[in-house]
């Protein structure tokens, strides 16, 4: 896709891996709608990239109701929408209450299914965008206190996965990104707050750290391509955890996938 005056999307943009993106995409030429809570730095990002900023809570979704129709009328027609915002709660999950669970589903996971569900009609019928998630290595591997964040990421990740089946033909992109440690963002730095998590970047060490500059880079140049699916691994010396668990998915695409693709063709033709 020519990223010059495409309209792109981002939630979660006004910090760490988000704002890079945008920072990127603008450098590029794109028109950006940034999403997140409202914030000094979510209007510094807007003013910066010359974009829009939209407030919105994304662990609510009555927050992002009707939110890609506001994006859509302040900057025309959508072209690319990334899906990268996250949040974590850390510590033993007993100890999780109820209002965090739901908050972290929601953000993680839900409330982009939501954005994707709302922009997903437009583009259908223009026969053309890009739809992105952005997943977890945290949810690769088996991992403790972070109870909620890596379920919920590894649901975005089989959604993304599931989008790519289903709109194979569309005309539509779709991209799933799954991103090692990014250190130093306000994800990184309350995450480590617990003992846990804390002992596990010093177990590490820099293995696998990546920084927001880089992902926006490879993101970017991913969206400028012409592939029509892609699932990516950043950094790349990670990607054999990724595509170990989607090989038995795909040795079973001729048996179910392509099969399963081809019917809902003839039903929406008949």
């Amino acid at each position: 896709m020519d990223l010059r005056a495409a309209h792109v999307l981002i939630t979660g943009g006004s910090k760490g891996t988000g704002a890079a993106l945008a920072r990127e995409l603008a450098g590029r030429g794109s028109r950006l709608t940034v999403i997140a809570r409202a914030s000094r730095e979510l209007t510094e990002v807007a003013a910066a990239t010359r974009g829009v900023s939209l407030a919105a809570d994304l662990s609510d979704l009555d927050s992002v109701e009707g939110i890609v129709a506001r994006a859509e009328e302040a900057n025309g027609p959508l072209d690319i929408l990334v899906n990268v915002a996250a949040m974590a709660n850390t510590g033993p999950f007993a100890e999780l209450t109820a209002a965090q669970l739901r908050a972290g589903v929601h953000a993680n996971m839900l409330a982009h299914m939501e954005i994707t569900r709302q922009a997903l009609p437009g583009m259908l019928a223009r026969r053309r965008g890009t739809i992105a998630v952005a997943g977890s290595l945290s949810s690769e591997v088996t991992q403790i206190h972070l109870g909620n964040y890596a379920p919920a990421k590894a649901g975005l990740t089989k959604f993304g996965s599931d989008l790519q089946g289903e709109l194979r033909g569309s005309g539509l992109s779709v991209f799933v990104f799954v991103l090692g440690a990014i250190r130093g963002t306000q994800l990184s730095v309350e995450g480590r707050k617990d003992p846990v998590i804390e002992f596990l970047d010093q177990r590490t060490g820099d293995f696998g750290v990546i920084t927001p500059g880089l992902i926006a880079r490879r993101m970017a140049d991913c969206f400028a391509g012409d592939r029509a699916r892609a699932t990516m691994t950043i950094p790349r010396s990670l990607a054999p955890l990724t595509q170990a668990r989607l090989l038995p998915s795909r040795c079973l695409h001729p048996l179910m996938l392509w099969p399963a693709v081809a019917e809902a063709r003839r039903q929406r033709s008949g």
